[in-house]
């Protein structure tokens, strides 16, 4: 009988190992695929290293930012579930996450400047269309300009 239990804790543990292991793959392989879909609008090899330092560059500086926004908004729902809150430190937790929200504009619209630069005139049309189509209605937060939908 003990050992009947021991089995099923070791086939539950199994199970779950296996799910956790296949969703960091999943997660993995689906963040490099995202990273690749800028390859399309760059020709050269010159534009595509250029472009591969460009999202090194950029993907730090985002997560970093992104980060730090949630860690904010976490802060002001703390706030929130308390009795009385202090309205000066609501307000600041509001302009932090401002600030933060600006920043991350200000980055993701510095990274498009350099990719337009990057995208030779005859795919411009293709990129603009898409950034279009990205700013045509909300999104989850956490999307990347690049990123399929």
């Amino acid at each position: 009988m003990k050992s009947k239990w021991v089995l099923i804790l070791l086939i539950a543990s199994l199970a779950l190992n296996a799910g956790a292991l296949a969703a960091f793959g999943f997660l993995t392989v689906r963040r490099w695929q995202h990273g690749r879909d800028l390859f399309r609008f760059v020709n050269d090899r010159g534009a595509r290293q250029r472009l591969t330092a460009l999202v090194r560059e950029h993907q730090p500086k985002m997560d970093s930012l992104r980060n730090e926004y949630w860690q904010a908004r976490q802060q002001l729902a703390e706030l929130g579930f308390q009795n009385s809150p202090d309205p000066k430190l609501v307000e600041a937790a509001l302009d932090r996450i401002a600030l933060l929200h600006k920043e991350m504009n200000r980055l993701a619209f510095a990274t498009e400047t350099q990719l337009w630069e990057l995208t030779p005139p005859d795919r411009r049309g293709r990129l603009q269309e898409r950034w279009r189509h990205l700013m045509a209605r909300p999104h989850r937060p956490g999307r990347h300009f690049w990123r399929r939908h």
